[in-house]
């Protein structure tokens, strides 16, 4: 399990504060489409996840640091076009819908941030900063959406199939080499993530980026020709 996919497992289950580190959401990853195996694209046509957000009129260090000790996580919202916009979310906010987004989807769950005055703006998290040994997170970084504005997202990959695959029942070992793809489409097809069925990968067999079937609407940013799974000897 990479250092990233363990951070943010245990930031669902404790906020406590210490050092810094940083998890970029919308970090290189790749895509592709093709032919061959196919690998089953999932849209995140659910529901939204609602939180709370409060402008910050200051972003001096003593001010940050009284959001903090208030129970609160200082975040930014970027804006195409506009200046960034300081804010900030309850901690306890943030923790509840943690709770419901599954490990590793985070990257691709779309959030309606409404202010105070109960104006509503999609937008995804870009960036999140952890506490290193109490995985508190300490920072946030959104994007705001626009339907008409395409965005760039990191979309993960999911293995189904593990258990009845014929390449580890032969004595092979399963190894995920990709699991996040990076894409760029407009909101409406942010997918919320790609399944790859290995059930039937033999020994010395793989399935390349190549192999994904992508609709039109999502674009891929990187090299088709990776490797995003494959069956190892031991």
């Amino acid at each position: 399990m990479r250092l990233c996919d363990l951070l943010e497992i245990r930031a669902r289950a404790r906020l406590r504060a210490c050092a810094r580190i940083y998890y970029d959401i919308s970090g290189t990853g790749i895509h592709g489409r093709g032919h061959g195996h196919r690998i089953t694209v999932l849209y995140n046509f659910g529901g939204d996840m609602q939180l709370n957000v409060f402008k910050r009129t200051l972003s001096t260090k003593g001010e940050v640091n009284r959001i903090r000790r208030e129970g609160n996580i200082p975040a930014i919202l970027y804006v195409k076009g506009k200046e960034t916009q300081p804010l900030f979310v309850r901690a306890v906010d943030l923790e509840t819908i943690l709770r419901t987004i599954p490990t590793g989807r985070l990257s691709t769950t779309v959030f309606s941030l409404a202010d105070e005055q109960g104006k509503q703006r999609k937008a995804i998290l870009k960036e999140i900063q952890y506490e290193p040994t109490s995985y508190r997170v300490r920072h946030l970084d959104f994007e705001e959406l626009f339907d008409h504005l395409e965005v760039n997202v990191k979309v993960p990959i999911e293995m189904v199939g593990t258990v009845d695959c014929i390449g580890v029942k032969l004595g092979g070992i399963l190894r995920q080499i990709i699991r996040f793809l990076r894409v760029r489409c407009l909101p409406k097809d942010i997918p919320e993530v790609l399944r790859i069925d290995v059930k039937n990968l033999g020994q010395n067999e793989s399935k390349r980026l190549g192999d994904l079937e992508i609709p039109q609407t999502v674009r891929p940013l990187t090299d088709l020709k990776e490797v995003a799974v494959l069956i190892a000897k031991r």
